[in-house]
């Protein structure tokens, strides 16, 4: 997706307002904020492109795993490209009746952020036109500490943040982290985690990888904040006709059985060309 036109991203849209969809991420044209920010604080050019990576990594760049490219700088002009794209993409949702989930800032900054640090303007470069943002901080990696009042500060301070931007803002935030990181996510660390978020109404669970390992039973429902089913199917793109149908029509009907908490179903695919069965059956 980083390398498509607006021909592709107008059919995606059709796609997912033809599924039901109804919360799709737009993620397009992030950079141009970033860098317009970064450059108002002070940092320089050079000091912005040891940050951003390159257009095909940045999954990983957006969710801290990664900084910087391997080969020459991201250019300017595919930073804008994306701004102006997006400019299109999301008046193109909103008509569609679907509701887009925007970036926000997840606190990754540039290492030369230490030289320079003054207060910056709050953007409002889309419009009022939704209220949900993703916002992912600990994807595969770890918090500084353990500490269960250090991890309820993390969420309690960004919540703030978030809810003084936006006094309607939710946090969409991915459960990934509780699976992959297992072994520091205890019970007790994630109760202590979300209940930063003292409203349970703002924040949005996603389940990531409930078709195979869920983890609201573990969690006991991510103590009653709002949280839906999702399945990942097709890990990095890998093209091949497979799909778990029992798990995403039998399972997903259960978990909305047990879980009083849980208010939709979600695809969080790593690619989309490879089984249109599996994504119809679990958005039907």
């Amino acid at each position: 997706m980083a390398f498509w036109t607006w021909e592709e991203w107008e059919t995606q849209s059709d796609w997912l307002a033809l599924h039901g969809v109804n919360l799709p991420l737009a993620w397009a044209g992030q950079e141009k904020i970033l860098v317009d920010v970064f450059q108002e604080i002070g940092l320089t050019d050079a000091e912005i492109a040891t940050f951003l990576s390159g257009p095909a990594f940045k999954a990983w760049n957006r969710f801290g795993n990664n900084q910087g490219s391997w080969v020459g700088d991201l250019p300017r002009s595919w930073i804008d490209q994306q701004f102006a794209l997006q400019k299109k993409i999301l008046p193109r949702i909103v008509e569609l009746g679907m509701t887009p989930v925007l970036p926000s800032f997840t606190g990754y900054m540039p290492m030369n952020i230490t030289r320079v640090l003054r207060d910056a303007q709050i953007r409002a470069a889309y419009g009022s036109i939704s209220h949900i943002y993703t916002l992912d901080q600990y994807i595969e990696n770890s918090p500084y500490s353990g500490d269960l009042g250090y991890l309820r500060n993390v969420t309690l301070n960004t919540w703030k943040s978030l809810k003084q931007a936006d006094p309607d803002a939710i946090w969409m935030m991915q459960g990934w982290p509780f699976y992959a990181q297992s072994a520091f996510w205890t019970e007790d660390r994630i109760e202590a985690f979300l209940s930063g978020v003292e409203d349970n109404n703002d924040m949005l669970i996603l389940d990531l990888f409930s078709e195979s390992a869920p983890q609201w039973r573990r969690t006991r429902s991510y103590p009653g904040k709002p949280w839906l089913w999702c399945q990942v199917h097709d890990y990095g793109g890998n093209m091949g006709l497979y799909g778990q149908l029992t798990n995403i029509t039998v399972n997903a009907t259960q978990a909305q059985i047990e879980s009083s908490s849980m208010v939709g179903y979600g695809l969080t695919m790593e690619g989309q060309e490879s089984n249109e069965i599996i994504y119809t059956a679990l958005l039907d």
